[in-house]
């Protein structure tokens, strides 16, 4: 129908999610959809991770962790699912924001195990 309007797509690079206004061109030659992103500067900057998704595996599907060691027959494939938003109401450990563990920095080295109940 012509009435009916496209879905905006937006950006696959990390953390980005605006609407996106160009395509990978190695993705529309081999066939990968949902390679979207919002700017060539975009693309630059996700360019180290995301040229591993044009390796396809051995069953057709592309592994965005390649150098991941697999021990069984689950892998992982592309597109990954959205990031989910965790409610504000959940408490956050010390190192969300940042990704210093300043909890357990305080300990290291200490021999005092602390018993949680």
């Amino acid at each position: 129908m012509a009435s009916e309007q496209t879905a905006v797509k937006l950006c696959t690079g990390l953390d980005c999610n605006k609407p996106s206004k160009l395509s990978c061109p190695t993705c529309i030659k081999i066939g990968v959809k949902d390679s979207y992103f919002c700017s060539q500067e975009c693309f630059k900057a996700n360019w180290t991770t995301h040229k591993f998704i044009h390796k396809k595996g051995p069953d057709g599907t592309f592994d965005p962790f390649p150098a991941s060691v697999y021990t069984g027959k689950l892998r992982a494939s592309y597109p990954l699912s959205a990031t989910r938003k965790l409610p504000e109401h959940i408490q956050r450990p010390d190192y969300s924001e940042d990704g210093f563990p300043i909890s357990e920095d305080r300990v290291k080295g200490s021999s005092k195990i602390e018993v949680l109940r």
